[in-house]
């Protein structure tokens, strides 16, 4: 899920200008191809985006938006070799029709915007590539020109988007860490941030709607609001229902908090619209479904599902691979396969994108399912599902074997 959220997350990372000396065909054209995306059309967002690019060679609006699309589905798909090919050459594309409109109208703030925008996505890239050093100095290009950007025009709300982004998460980092940052030039503040982002999401003009869900994404994983960040995710949700990252959003929320039923809701409804062209979604949406099977402990249509997900040709993450083997491995040990049980576990291999599922799987290697520790799986279930008096009920019957001295 951390995944989805970061790819998220990237989508409101750097919000676009007003357009107030944008040609009227052209911001049409950025605002068309911004609805595609927003339905997960990317197909029609990156014709879109084309268009833009050719009918106005000298304004980077076209070049930094098929950059920005390039960039959101390499992060969702890092194997491809050909798709960050084309990703590297979008973004010097990019930055360097920014960098030309910059220099032109030195005045005008949407060429630092654009520079910005653009100089950002590179270091969100070389984040993903661990590549921090270079990170390092695209993102202070990025927050450089996002700062000119507004000293040069105060209103240009989607620009704070990305200023909030660089105040808000410098705030949460370690002590020595935030004393170095801020040395380098990135001081975090929180309540600035987080005031910024609001700002954009309340009155940005192209990317008002990625401040709102950037919004309600901090607010539910980093300050634990659901109040405001479940119904604002909803309405977004009926705004766009066939945008599946916002829909497994929900889909995720309902499986925390043990509402079982309405994640399947979200998941087989989502399962029955076609699959968007990010690898990522259509995996987290299966792969929601099964744990959710797992939790309502119908153990067997989870390890179908589980079967169909792993025999996706979908790319996958180590930390899925993980997941679905420890899941797989462990569904087998629930119907007593211990020998198909094995072979899963032993899949789980060392790497720090899997050491929590590495470090679960020595536990359900080294002890066999019994009869009583099945019955403890089932009774953990009812209680992970909110129901309470069956968890209850079976825990107590298990204790009062225990106590009674019975052994598997």
């Amino acid at each position: 899920m951390a995944g989805l959220v970061w790819s998220y997350l990237l989508m409101g990372l750097f919000g676009i200008v007003q357009g107030q000396s944008v040609p009227a065909a052209l911001d049409s054209l950025i605002l068309t191809g911004q609805e595609h995306l927003y339905h997960l059309k990317f197909d029609l967002a990156e014709q879109t985006f084309r268009q833009a690019q050719e009918q106005f060679p000298d304004y980077p609006h076209g070049a930094v938006f098929l950059a920005y699309l390039t960039v959101l589905q390499y992060t969702m798909d890092l194997t491809s070799d050909s798709l960050e090919q084309l990703m590297t050459s979008r973004l010097e594309t990019a930055i360097r029709r920014a960098d030309a409109y910059r220099k032109r109208r030195e005045q005008d703030p949407e060429g630092y915007f654009f520079l910005g925008m653009a100089k950002g996505f590179k270091g969100v890239v070389q984040v993903s590539d661990r590549s921090y050093l270079g990170a390092y100095f695209s993102g202070r290009g990025a927050k450089k020109n996002l700062e000119k950007t507004v000293r040069l025009d105060s209103t240009f709300y989607d620009a704070y988007l990305g200023l909030g982004v660089f105040h808000y998460y410098a705030d949460l980092l370690p002590g020595i860490i935030k004393f170095f940052a801020a040395l380098l030039g990135f001081e975090g503040d929180r309540i600035r941030g987080m005031q910024e982002m609001q700002q954009a999401a309340a009155y940005g003009r192209y990317f008002k709607l990625e401040a709102q869900l950037f919004v309600y994404g901090v607010k539910y994983f980093l300050e634990g609001d659901t109040l405001i960040s479940v119904p604002g995710l909803k309405a977004l949700y009926r705004q766009y229902p066939d945008n599946q990252g916002i829909g497994l959003l929900l889909a995720y929320h309902y499986r925390r908090y043990g509402f079982m039923q309405k994640c399947l809701r979200y998941c087989l409804e989502m399962i029955r619209q076609e699959d968007p062209p990010l690898p990522m979604l259509v995996n987290l949406k299966y792969y929601n479904l099964a744990v959710a099977y797992y939790d309502l402990n119908q153990f067997a249509r989870a390890d179908s599902v589980f079967q169909l997900l792993e025999e996706m040709p979908t790319p996958k993450s180590r930390y899925y691979q993980a997941a679905i083997a420890l899941y797989r491995g462990h569904l087998a040990d629930l119907r007593f396969d211990r020998e198909t049980a094995l072979k899963y576990y032993r899949k789980i291999k060392k790497h720090k994108q899997t050491m929590y599922w590495y470090n679960l799987h020595h536990m359900f290697e080294r002890y066999p399912m019994d009869s009583l520790m099945y019955r403890y799986h089932i009774a953990r279930n009812y209680l992970g599902s909110r129901r309470f008096s069956r968890s209850l009920r079976l825990t107590l019957e298990l204790l009062r074997e225990i106590e009674a001295g019975k052994r598997s």
